[in-house]
């Protein structure tokens, strides 16, 4: 049986920003870095004390593997550094993993915890914590149909029970003498003053709404439309897509370059048309650097969006492109 569940929602644990949610549970101290390969995989190593040391293991990482690659990578390279191999197979030695593309257990046979970053899972497919095997997982209210500015931390009571307060405040506390604190147990001890009311019981509703339509009817409906996007998208000329084709698994939406012409241009021009997409990197700076490309256009659709509105999109496009070509004598 695992643990009973305890949930935390504060503004400070939105899932989103991954560094927020190690601060909290007590995982970035002085001593820890971050590996992260191109695609946003990262991983959080602690004991490590100075930075040749982290050089080291980075070094001998491939930042451009996929998650499981990347695993079976990360004993192999602590070996291969001075005093790395001690980390490996001590429980007390933490590596925390924030991104997985699957619900497999994992770095459990370094004697890691475990933190899954579900922000982009949570909203769009059914997800089940008691199956996961995971120690914390995260997610932010924003994506899922929630407010802005909270989001929510899990974890297992002994996970949590082991976690020092990160905040002081009222409410987290016990007893307080001139000399030491003691602390309340979780979930208080990590939601010092006064909480987000409002946001909280607004990203509740958001939840009960999102339970009465299905997860698994969100997810079907999701791949359908991505995968009207994807051929639609497709079949504009000069248009490249990013990522895997709807057959090898893909999320509902597509991030595209136009050949010649900078993201940034292209979504300037559909938002006038009423179009609302998004330019830049997408919190994957260095996967554009890997790819050699500036920035990336990109298109997400969720429960909400419609065939039609698809169509709206690629109508827009066409135009864009036309409009570019014909200015620059394309």
């Amino acid at each position: 049986m695992l643990d009973p569940p305890i949930v935390i929602g504060r503004p400070e644990l939105l899932g989103g920003n991954d560094l927020l949610a190690i601060r909290a549970i007590g995982l970035g101290g002085r001593g820890s870095f971050v590996i992260q390969n191109h695609g946003g995989q990262t991983c959080l190593f602690g004991g490590l004390r100075d930075d040749k040391s982290r050089n080291d293991v980075a070094d001998h990482l491939r930042c451009d593997a996929f998650v499981e690659e990347l695993l079976t990578q990360i004993p192999d390279a602590l070996a291969e550094i001075p005093g790395g191999d001690r980390l490996a197979p001590a429980p007390h030695k933490e590596c925390c993993f924030l991104q997985r593309s699957n619900g497999r257990p994992v770095m459990r046979n370094i004697g890691a915890k475990v933190l899954l970053d579900a922000c982009q899972s949570v909203p769009h497919m059914p997800v089940d914590v008691q199956t996961l095997g995971v120690d914390w997982i995260v997610a932010s209210g924003h994506k899922m149909c929630g407010p802005t500015g909270i989001g929510f931390l899990w974890g297992t009571e002994e996970a949590l029970e082991s976690m020092p307060p990160w905040m002081g405040g009222g409410e987290m506390i016990q007893d307080v003498y001139m000399d030491r604190s003691t602390y309340a147990p979780p979930p208080a001890r990590f939601e010092a003053g006064t909480p987000a009311i409002g946001e909280a019981i607004a990203l509740g509703r958001a939840c009960d709404y999102l339970t009465e339509v299905g997860m698994k009817r969100v997810h079907d409906f999701e791949v359908e439309v991505g995968g009207i996007l994807y051929d639609k998208l497709s079949a504009v000329n000069d248009v490249t897509i990013y990522g895997p084709t709807p057959d090898q698994g893909r999320a509902s939406l597509a991030a595209f370059n136009v050949e010649g012409l900078h993201a940034n241009d292209v979504c300037t021009l559909l938002d006038q048309a009423g179009v609302a997409t998004r330019s830049g990197h997408h919190c994957t700076q260095p996967l554009h650097r890997y790819l050699e490309i500036p920035a990336t256009a990109r298109a997400s659709l969720y429960l909400y969006n419609t065939p039609g509105e698809i169509d709206a999109l690629v109508e827009s496009l066409t135009d864009t492109i036309s409009f570019f070509r014909e200015i620059n004598g394309m």
